[in-house]
């Protein structure tokens, strides 16, 4: 049996140099899928099909909405037993630099850059459709018309790393299991904390109890106590940065009794929701 060879691709071949970035639309059927590694950055989206991803020594079934961020030095490889669909954004280490320093010391880089294994999130079907949309119209561009591409992907990047790659996808516990990080990740939509346990019980595919004990177990609180930390810093920052009533944002953020709501904002804060109004307009929180 001959050798079989890990091949190394360089930025020079795989991203535009002039532009820092490539985005390709991906047939497995058309691709020669190979074990290799890199000296960019890839972030690919799952559009359609299931595959093994091999990475860093371990296996991942990948399925349609997977987002997944590979950085250079991770050995990876597709094995695609049906067809599969991929969009594939290739940028170089120097656009990922200048994304760091864009976000400042909010975006936890050191984090997301040294984990042995690469980031994965996972998309509803409506998140997914959204972002292939954003690279059809991208598509639309002239060819050739560098400088617009480059924007169109910078924002497209920073969109991608801000919602699916930011710190809040990450439990300070390591053996939290992957399906609570995302539906954490997804209470934070105001459509979902503003509905509360239910909702968040809805997504977990769980019974509340064994969702009680998971959230108690890896992030400390319980999922109610979870829920009305996103709701407090919700109105908290409504307060400050809107002109809604006090209590228009009491039921906007999903608390149904305005006692309640006021005994809990005055536990976190130390203020009732009108001082801290008075106290905090047009600074920042």
């Amino acid at each position: 049996m001959g050798a079989i060879y890990t091949e190394y691709n360089y930025e020079k071949d795989y991203v535009n140099q002039e532009t820092g970035f490539m985005l390709r639309y991906v047939y497995s059927e058309t691709e020669r899928l190979v074990e290799h590694w890199h000296d960019y950055f890839e972030i690919f989206l799952m559009i359609e099909g299931n595959t093994i991803h091999s990475v860093n020594g371990i296996k991942q079934e990948l399925r349609e909405g997977y987002l997944v961020f590979i950085r250079p030095g991770d050995v990876h490889k597709y094995e695609c037993t049906e067809k599969c669909r991929f969009l594939n954004l290739t940028f170089s280490k120097n656009t990922m630099t200048e994304l760091i320093h864009f976000f400042g010391a909010g975006f936890n880089a050191e984090r997301i850059l040294r984990e042995k294994y690469p980031p994965v999130s996972i998309l509803t079907q409506g998140e997914k459709d959204r972002l292939f949309k954003k690279f059809q119209q991208i598509n639309t561009l002239k060819l050739n018309s560098n400088s617009k591409f480059k924007f169109r992907m910078r924002a497209f990047l920073v969109e991608i790393m801000s919602s699916y790659f930011s710190d809040e996808m990450y439990s300070p516990h390591p053996d939290i299991p992957h399906w609570l990080e995302m539906l954490c990740l997804k209470m934070h939509s105001k459509d979902n904390f503003a509905a509360g346990i239910t909702r968040m019980t809805e997504l977990s595919g769980c019974t509340q109890e064994h969702l009680s004990r998971s959230m108690k177990k890896y992030y400390g609180v319980t999922a109610t106590e979870y829920i009305n930390e996103l709701r407090l810093n919700y109105a908290a920052n409504m307060l400050k940065n809107s002109s809604m009533s006090i209590l228009e944002i009491c039921y906007d953020c999903g608390f149904d009794n305005t006692s309640y709501f006021h005994r809990k904002f005055k536990e976190k804060y130390g203020l009732t929701p009108l001082r801290f109004r008075v106290l905090n307009k047009g600074r920042l929180i």
